[in-house]
């Protein structure tokens, strides 16, 4: 008994009269129900739900925003591959004002296109859906695109 220190907690009559219920429904001492019940509570084995929600919420908001961020730059790389094989700048002293020109139109259709919440992933969709499928190339084998590329 050496080897306990001994403390008095002022608690409710209702639940003194708990603690001894349950204490001795498990056959257990006060003491060792109490202790036990403590040792629970100080060493945190309960999880803070709301704390867990809450970093939940900011990691979703933080995957909202980068995905956003991502459906901007697959926008702009749309526009800009549609502008470079629309038309390529012939060598010159005139070619750096066509291309800041070209830039410009750029930037003002993804702006113009994400502010109307058209996206890159719903047009491709919407493509897809609408163009019956290919058949394959001649004697069943399949196509190709490019140089060679199976498509």
């Amino acid at each position: 008994m050496r080897h306990r220190a001994r403390i008095q907690p002022y608690v409710t009559p209702e639940l003194r009269c708990q603690i001894a219920a349950h204490s001795a429904a498990q056959g257990v001492t006060e003491s060792a129900y109490i202790e036990a019940g403590m040792r629970k509570y100080v060493e945190g084995d309960g999880v803070d739900e709301g704390l867990v929600v809450r970093r939940l919420d900011a990691l979703t908001q933080a995957v909202a925003k980068a995905q956003d961020d991502l459906e901007v730059l697959a926008q702009a790389f749309s526009w800009f591959a549609k502008f470079s094989f629309m038309v390529a700048p012939a060598p010159g002293p005139d070619a750096r004002s066509k291309v800041d020109f070209l830039f410009e139109q750029l930037l003002a259709v993804v702006g113009s296109d994400l502010a109307s919440g058209v996206r890159l992933s719903a047009s491709v969709r919407r493509a897809v859906a609408a163009k019956p499928p290919r058949p394959a190339g001649p004697e069943g084998q399949k196509r190709t695109v490019g140089k060679g590329v199976e498509g």
